[in-house]
């Protein structure tokens, strides 16, 4: 069998081997590990930036990497890299004396190292682990004075400073339960234990004390912000007084990427806005929240408001004027959506519900909830007050106009399911009784009489051709007339009586009355009368009541309320219930939809529609006071917020303290309120957390095992005891 080598060259002469030979090989062996333990060499690095190869030859000594303690040599004028081999694993004392003012590398050819800076001209104790170079002590020691033994021991230096740099932990354990500090020998301050509590002194009066996570302040602190190069976090932030900041308008609390989540209050709290809090917003416990009289809700400009400008009244004002108890006003259109799913819209007076439009399969119902109750249109007339339509309800609905009613596309009647249509003309006096009733026939079958075109003459009566078209003629002598078409000629025909009722009856079984007439050459039908529909009335066109339409029910066939100009306001002497069983309440601007309003399990959601638009919420003068931006963002422009009444005082840098922590709440109480140690059978999978040049790390036992464990650690060990 051949012989082996170790990293640093010694053979590891196989059994048999080297016969005669062992004397030279073992004394090679020996200056070898003489040299690796306690050799010393210099190396010439002199030059500019360039990389220096230290190599190993195997049974070989006298080389440099083989030694204990390399000095680096030479007026370097670039940073310079000195490599060993990979495999190599030993510890080595380097000392930098070259000159210049350049970096000096020892590592291994693919792994890491360690470095010496432009002005670092001492000595380094470092291992290498066959892959990488690792520092052990980063400088020599040079002290003036160190003194040990079983008494008082001493670090001192005639001038100059002393470090202590370490990649792990400083440990300060004084049994006596003091650290003091002190300058030229007085001291200024202490470190004591007291029962387990830190207590922190300047000179000799208690600053702080430290009690597991709460910290006590024995005075005040000073006016001066407190800042970090780190994060500041906790689990709660208490205030005794307020959160103030350093100057009006100075700070704002979250920013535009790092939100809060939830703001919570306690009850009858009140957010003060403004430099002379001249809005308020006052929470009202188990009811909801108040603003204060004179303020009002802006939405994008002054014009757009929600507020009250006397008790029991609200204002909904869109660029208009403020006026009685809610107004909607809109330069353009407004639509109510109710959805199909929904009760409809529901007006209420003091918790009793009065009225209810909604939906039943697309027909428009407008329904009179109290018994009796009357659904009255109103309107002004000259300056004057007039009822334009009264629908009686306590007389099934009928429908009471205060004049005229025109329609241009037909009228139709019904009396019930049983008796046919009616028209009633009413005498020409003040609540007169006497009419004159124009009625369907009781017939099933339909058919129209069309009037004449022309007045007719004095005296003429109507006559019919036969195929519903009258005509005026002469009456003659007869009382009544009595024919299947009555002809009153071409000119115009007049029906009248000096006294008592003109009667129009359609007498067959579910007959109509039509109204037919011509429309630019064409012959239209522009009134029925349904005979078989209690009378209804179908009109060919549009219903015109300049003197208002009295009926029992309205249907709207569509779904938009348009006017081709002015204001559309809704004018109520109680509440208005706005009912959206779709689930959505939109408010449009000239037909563009801008808000939303909608319900999602009960939460109600209120967002901008329009892309790249923002939630402004503004005080009465137009100055904006929150914004919920495109982003989701929630800005508070106010210069001020308070929580609970008290002013949060934090600068934006102070709560940008707490910017960048990824840690979850779990992971956060892990070490929180933990004052006590437990008993944990410790296993190569679990790990402790360790500092990786900076970059904190979770590192398994085992690998803290294998590290405590490696020949050259019990170096390191010895100097720790050393210099502890």
């Amino acid at each position: 069998m051949a012989s082996t080598f170790t990293t640093i060259g010694v053979e590891l002469i196989a059994t048999g081997e080297a016969s005669g030979l062992w004397g030279g090989k073992t004394n090679t062996n020996l200056t070898i590990l003489n040299e690796a333990v306690a050799g010393y060499t210099t190396q010439s690095i002199a030059g500019g930036t360039q990389t220096t190869a230290l190599t190993i030859t195997d049974a070989t000594s006298g080389q440099t990497a083989q030694q204990a303690v390399i000095e680096f040599t030479g007026t370097i004028t670039g940073n310079q890299v000195v490599t060993i081999p990979d495999s190599i694993e030993k510890t080595y004392i380097l000392v930098n004396s070259t000159s210049g003012s350049h970096t000096v590398q020892f590592k291994t050819v693919s792994g890491t190292g360690v470095t010496f800076a432009a002005t670092d001209k001492g000595t380094k104790l470092v291992f290498t682990d066959g892959t990488n170079v690792d520092e052990v002590v980063s400088s020599g020691v040079a002290a003036d004075n160190i003194t040990t033994g079983d008494s008082a021991v001493t670090i001192a230096t005639s001038s100059g400073d002393i470090t202590l740099d370490t990649d792990g932990d400083i440990v300060l354990d004084a049994n006596g339960a003091d650290v003091f500090l002190k300058d030229d020998g007085t001291t200024y301050g202490s470190l004591t234990n007291s029962s387990g509590n830190l207590i922190i002194k300047s000179g000799t009066t208690t600053a702080a004390t430290f009690s597991g996570a709460n910290v006590t302040l024995a005075g005040t602190v000073g006016s001066g912000a407190i800042t970090s190069t780190g994060t500041v976090q906790g689990t709660t932030i208490t205030a005794t007084t307020a959160f103030v900041p350093d100057a009006s308008d100075g700070a704002a609390l979250g920013t535009s990427s790092l939100e809060f989540s939830d703001l919570f209050l306690a009850d009858a709290a009140v957010i003060n806005l403004g430099d002379d809090q001249d809005v308020t917003i006052t929470h009202v416990a188990d009811t909801g929240i108040l603003l204060n009289a004179a303020s009002v809700i802006q939405f994008r400009d002054s014009g757009l408001t929600i507020g009250s400008n006397a008790d029991g009244d609200l204002d909904i004002v869109s660029d208009g004027t403020a006026v009685d108890s809610i107004n909607v006003e809109s330069a353009g259109g407004i639509t109510l959506d109710a959805g199909t799913a929904g009760s409809g819209i529901i007006y209420e007076d003091d918790g009793t519900e009065m009225m209810r439009i909604h939906n039943s399969s697309s027909d428009v119902i407008i329904e009179s909830k109290v018994s009796d109750k009357d659904i009255i249109i109103k309107g002004n007339d000259g300056g004057s007050t007039v009822s334009a339509l009264t629908l009686d309800m306590s007389d099934a609905g009928a429908a009471s106009f205060n004049a005229g009613v025109t329609a241009n596309a037909g009228i139709e009647t019904k009396n019930g399911a049983t008796s046919a249509g009616f028209i009633k003309f009413f005498e020409d006096s003040d609540n007169g009784s006497n009419a004159l009733t124009l009625q369907g026939p009781a017939s099933a079958a339909d058919f129209t009489l069309i009037l004449p075109s022309s007045d007719g003459s004095n005296g003429d009566v109507l006559k019919t051709d036969g195929s519903g078209n009258l005509s005026f003629g002469a009456a003659g002598s007869a009382a009544s007339v009595a024919a299947d078409d009555i002809s009153a000629g071409d000119s115009a025909v007049s029906i009248s009586t000096s006294s008592g009722n003109i009667t129009i009856d359609a007498a067959a079984n579910d007959t109509d009355i039509i109204f037919k007439g011509t429309d630019n050459t064409a012959d239209i039908t522009m009134l029925t009368l349904d005979g078989s529909e209690a009378g209804a009335a179908s009109f060919n066109g549009v219903v015109t009541a300049n003197a208002g339409v009295v009926v029992d029910n309205i249907t709207i066939d569509g779904t938009e309320i348009d006017l081709s100009s002015g204001d559309l306001t809704v004018d109520v002497a109680g509440d208005i219930d706005l009912d959206a069983g779709g689930g959505n309440v939109k408010v449009s601007v000239a037909g563009t939809q801008i808000l939303d309003i909608a319900n999602s399990s009960s939460d109600v959601i209120i967002k901008p529609v329009v892309d790249a638009k923002d939630l402004i919420f503004q005080q009465r003068d137009g100055t904006e006071v929150a914004r919920v931006e495109d982003n989701g963002t929630f800005n508070v422009v106010s210069d001020k917020l308070a929580i609970n009444g008290t002013a949060i005082t934090s600068t934006a840098a102070e709560l940008n303290i707490m910017d960048g922590v990824t840690a979850t709440a779990t992971e956060i109480n892990i070490i929180d309120g933990d004052t006590s140690a437990t008993s944990t059978t410790l296993v190569d999978a679990d790990r402790v957390v360790a500092n990786d040049a900076g970059t904190m790390k979770q590192v398994a036992l085992s690998d803290v095992k294998t590290y405590i464990n490696a020949p050259s650690k019990g170096l390191s060990i010895v100097f720790s005891l050393v210099f502890c």
